[in-house]
């Protein structure tokens, strides 16, 4: 199965199309469909196979798809990473994996000033990325 088969939206299509990708990897293939279907999923896979677009992909779709029908502004979708290194990385699947959909992503995480992450947020944001570490009020 190609990605240009899965019935997600065009903007994601064209994001996958300009990073070069044709095909989904293994965990993609097998966990992609039962998360367009809000089944829950548990995968392990080894590094750099793949597994942030796995899960970047369908969630981006799924929102995407609930903001064209107007829901409500707010964190939709919170992705919890153990250290900062690993949140940042996955803020930047979303981004340029949802670069051409409505959906808007930030990463908060501790050892940087605090009150701009909490003016982003208070802007509004679809998916959430956090270290287990930060603790913002806002």
């Amino acid at each position: 199965m190609k990605f240009e088969e899965y019935r997600i939206a065009d903007g994601i299509k064209k994001s996958i199309g300009k990073l070069g990708y044709k095909k989904p990897t293994d965990i993609q293939f097998k966990s992609i469909p039962p998360i367009l279907k809000g089944e829950d999923v548990l995968a392990i896979a080894q590094t750099g196979t793949g597994k942030t677009a796995a899960f970047a992909i369908p969630i981006l779709n799924i929102l995407h798809e609930r903001k064209i029908i107007g829901r409500p502004d707010g964190v939709k979708c919170l992705v919890m990473a153990p250290t900062h290194e690993l949140a940042l990385q996955i803020e930047n699947v979303f981004h340029t994996l949802g670069r051409h959909t409505q959906v808007t992503c930030f990463c908060i995480h501790g050892g940087v000033d605090q009150e701009p992450q909490i003016k982003r947020l208070d802007h509004g944001v679809d998916v959430l990325v956090a270290t287990p570490a930060v603790c913002l009020i806002w």
